[in-house]
């Protein structure tokens, strides 16, 4: 075993984008796609993926603020040398949007900061983090 451990290399987890996935009366889905790089020769196995949304007050540059956090249960495979996406849901109540909601009101956007970790399950246990600021409009089309 620790041969196969001191050869492994960490898999590479990359968010690729954040989309809104529906809006509803009481809240929208959002969707941050994952793009995870398994540079080894043996495939890895996932157990789940958790992360927390934060959004950025208005007219401060540096203050932000928690809207959503939560986990993603579906176990997933990469196989070997390959990569594999996966879209990732968030729900998010317009009752947490007290902090970006003027920025919506003036512009229909927010910025965001998506924070997470990949537990990656086989062959060794291993978390792998992920972390992303960008800027998502809520009336982008899919």
């Amino acid at each position: 075993m620790f041969v196969l451990t001191s050869c492994m290399e960490s898999p590479v987890v990359d968010l690729t984008r954040v989309r809104v996935g529906g809006i509803g009366f009481e809240g929208a889905t959002l969707v941050a796609q994952l793009q995870v790089d398994n540079p080894n020769r043996i495939g890895i196995k996932t157990d789940s993926v958790t992360f927390e949304l934060q959004a950025r007050e208005s007219g401060a540059a540096s203050n932000w603020t928690r809207v959503a956090d939560g986990a993603y249960s579906q176990q997933f495979e990469v196989a070997g040398r390959s990569s594999s996406r996966v879209d990732i849901p968030i729900e998010l109540a317009y009752s947490s949007l007290r902090t970006p909601v003027r920025a919506i009101i003036q512009s229909g956007r927010f910025d965001y900061r998506l924070t997470g970790q990949v537990f990656i399950r086989r062959p060794i246990p291993k978390r792998v983090p992920f972390t992303q600021d960008g800027s998502i409009s809520l009336f982008e089309s899919r």
